[in-house]
């Protein structure tokens, strides 16, 4: 994400130089940014690539990569294609009227419109500034927009950046996955006509352990006790079961993760 405040569109360890952490950092500037961060974390970028396959490597879990470059074998992969990558103007008006159209894909600048009004078709980010550039430019610009309502950029001194990241659940519900078993337990429907969307146990153990490791792509060696798997182990002091009435019905006495202890509630020898 790049069209916030610089002290939200920053990376963990950098800071924007020489930005106001309130302002709203230039292209040129955050694409110079993104240099110096992968400079800094001495990442491994490859430029110019693409990627031809992907396939899933049986019995060791991960990915083999095909690329223009080579083959390249990856733990995990982000597709990040996002999803308007392909532009698409939607076939409203005639192609025999002669209205000459252009996606935001393709604008770069005033210069490349036909003299004449412009509509711009956008309620979001780039049509409002595109809208905005043309009218600076001494075009008529009508801008076209859905009926709906737009959070305001600034709310009781803080940007909306701020409220949205900010203050959402996570900083006050507990992040104890036996906390999240006893709620899943003992949800309730919100209203007489809602379908009951509690679980069972079973389920909730599942969704911890192989169904867990199945989302993540890693249920060939992890998820399960089984001969090659990762050595990742939960040791549960108390009842399970009793987490269905009581959330402090049990607590989490230990955790290994890939064989090494990483979180220990036991006092002496195992």
């Amino acid at each position: 994400m790049a069209n916030g405040p610089a002290w939200h569109d920053r990376f963990a360890g950098l800071e924007n130089k020489n930005a106001d952490p309130d302002s709203f950092v230039p292209k040129d500037q955050m694409a110079q940014y993104l240099v110096d961060y992968a400079d800094l974390v001495k990442a491994p970028i490859r430029e110019g690539v693409e990627v031809l396959e992907a396939t899933r490597l049986s019995g060791k879990g991960g990915f083999l990569v095909e690329t223009t470059q080579g083959e390249i074998e990856a733990t995990r992969i982000v597709a990040a294609t996002r999803a308007f990558q392909h532009p698409v103007i939607p076939p409203i008006v005639p192609e025999t009227a002669k209205v000459n159209q252009i996606h935001s894909f393709h604008y770069k600048n005033p210069s490349q419109l036909p003299d004449g009004a412009v509509m711009v078709v956008d309620a979001g980010s780039t049509g409002t500034q595109i809208a905005d550039e043309l009218n600076l430019a001494g075009r008529k610009v009508f801008l076209s927009v859905a009926p709906r309502g737009r959070s305001p950029r600034c709310y009781r001194g803080r940007d909306n950046v701020w409220w949205l990241g900010g203050c959402l659940d996570w900083p006050v519900s507990p992040l104890s996955p036996l906390y999240a078993i006893h709620c899943a337990l003992t949800r309730t429907p919100w209203d007489t006509d809602a379908p009951d969307q509690s679980i069972t146990l079973d389920e909730c153990l599942v969704a911890y352990t192989s169904g867990g490791a199945y989302a993540d792509f890693t249920e060939n060696h992890r998820g399960a006790l089984d001969v090659g798997f990762a050595a990742d182990l939960v040791l549960i002091d108390g009842d399970l079961d009793g987490l269905a009435t009581d959330s402090a019905a049990a607590t989490i006495a230990l955790t290994l993760c890939d064989g090494r202890i990483t979180h220990s509630d036991i006092n002496g020898n195992l």
